[in-house]
């Protein structure tokens, strides 16, 4: 286990003393504040440059590890990062448009599966063994799965962070269930259990800083680079597809029962609005303390069910889940 002491303890220390420093300093640089109104919160000013803070340490982390030979894959990993990071470092400083985003997104995630190699060959089959994408077509569908995987997660961890504590934490439990996965006899990986401590740790230091009330915010370059690295290691870590959306499934399907309710209101699906789980729990009176415990405490229950259930178990859950979310918030929207 002293493999894993490094990565955790480094990424998370960096992580403290750099979230620290920069909130002692940001007060005499109003270039790094955005309002909290202008992200939807109430109070004063407040600076959503975490996200940048916690990136440079998750990807020193990687490199600095004595254990961790940087191959093909993991440059992969950092290409992907890196190119979030700049993304989101532009939309921090002065709001970039969602077509703008989506494109630049595409294209990233484009050379990643096409010069670095990242893409779905396989899926679970709960009735038998694995569905296998063979042949050229197999290929081609493979990465395109991964495309729309990789944008899914990305925009759906973005739309998450509108209640303090929420999006540092969802990483936190994500990372911590990608790293007792890959310690499994059956699985094994090691490498991915660096990667996930690194990116744990990281991330944990957030969170210590975005708890109600926040100190500082994600920002769009923290959830786009950690809704980026969990697609990432999900594919990385052998197909772990079903174990993310498990875990990931409540923001989600947020995302999409949004996209679809803009949808069928005639308005943009990026369009601003109070549909998302945190606003209608929000207008029934929780506090945003109590909104970002039950959110977190829902994907807390959803990562250990990752480990109590085989592949059909999952996906029995993930059905299960789907209908309990669209038949919660169809009954709010009729009341």
């Amino acid at each position: 286990m002293s493999l894993y002491i490094f990565p955790l303890v480094f990424s998370l220390v960096l992580s403290v003393a750099g979230l620290g420093i920069f909130t002692s300093l940001e007060k005499y640089f109003s270039f790094f504040k955005r309002t909290r109104q202008e992200l939807g919160r109430e109070s004063s000013d407040i600076s959503r440059w975490g996200g940048w803070v916690v990136v440079v340490v998750f990807i020193a982390t990687l490199f600095f590890d004595p254990s961790l030979q940087i191959t093909k894959d993991i440059w992969g990993l950092i290409f992907g990062c890196l190119g979030m990071l700049l993304l989101g470092i532009l939309d921090d400083v002065k709001p970039v448009g969602w077509k703008t985003q989506l494109f630049t997104q595409t294209m990233i995630v484009l050379v990643v599966i096409f010069v670095f190699g990242i893409s779905i060959l396989n899926i679970p089959n709960p009735f038998g063994d694995r569905i296998i994408f063979w042949g050229a077509w197999g290929v081609f569908f493979g990465s395109m799965l991964a495309g729309v995987w990789f944008l899914l997660l990305m925009n759906a961890l973005n739309w998450s962070d509108g209640v303090d504590g929420v999006a540092p934490g969802i990483v936190v439990i994500v990372a911590l269930a990608f790293f007792m996965l890959s310690l499994r006899t059956e699985v094994f990986q090691p490498p991915v259990a660096i990667i996930s401590l690194a990116f744990l740790g990281s991330y944990l230091g957030l969170f210590f800083f975005n708890m109600y009330p926040a100190k500082i915010f994600t920002g769009t370059a923290g959830v786009f680079v950690a809704g980026f690295a969990i697609a990432y290691l999900s594919i990385f870590a052998g197909a772990k597809i079903a174990t993310a959306f498990l875990v990931l499934g409540l923001p989600v399907l947020d995302a999409l029962w949004v996209v679809w309710k803009r949808n069928q209101a005639g308005v943009s699906w990026v369009s601003p609005d109070k549909r998302h789980l945190h606003h209608i729990l929000l207008a029934r009176g929780w506090s945003e303390r109590s909104v970002s415990f039950f959110i977190l405490g829902f994907v807390s229950i959803c990562a250990l069910s990752t480990f109590l259930s085989d592949t059909v178990g999952k996906v029995i859950t993930i059905v299960m889940l789907v209908l309990s979310f669209f038949l919660f918030m169809n009954s709010r929207n009729r009341s």
